[in-house]
């Protein structure tokens, strides 16, 4: 055995007698809190989303998302049209694809829900709507909500 390994099991032996002097409870003190519980709201308090036009750039989006996370919005949401809703040129109603869009922005975000404003069910199969949904609430941390 080496010099510097005895003294390291001296020390281990030393702290463990240290805490078994201490008490279970006093040790637990002395720990940090593994996790600090998030704040919590009143019951039936109100919550606030936004959605943004899909037919801006990623990174208009992008931004405007990072601002309503940082003002402290509960959620954020796409649509899932393939054109715009309103007649107009061509750039007015061209439209970001909303499940692709919506897994871009959940990576980028922290604390926003996430989720779809209407979901194009009679042109998506539900399975791959449903695998769509297992992997963008992946993504996101478990952030997705689903509305059918």
């Amino acid at each position: 055995m080496r010099r510097d390994e005895g003294a390291d099991m001296t020390d281990e032996l030393g702290r463990r007698q240290v805490l078994k002097g201490l008490g279970v409870l006093a040790a637990a003190r002395l720990a940090p809190p593994a996790v600090v519980a998030p704040a919590t709201r009143p019951a039936g308090a109100v919550k606030f989303s936004i959605t943004v036009s899909q037919a801006l750039p990623f990174d208009h989006i992008l931004s405007m998302w990072g601002a309503a996370e940082a003002l402290g919005f509960d959620g954020a949401f796409v649509f899932d049209h393939f054109m715009g809703m309103l007649p107009g040129t061509r750039e007015q109603e061209r439209q970001q694809e909303a499940w692709t869009l919506l897994a871009a922005l959940a990576a980028r975000t922290h604390r926003l829900r996430v989720g779809l404003l209407v979901n194009g069910c009679t042109y998506r199969h539900p399975a791959i709507v449903a695998k769509m949904a297992a992997t963008v609430d992946q993504i996101s941390g478990g952030r997705l909500i689903l509305g059918l």
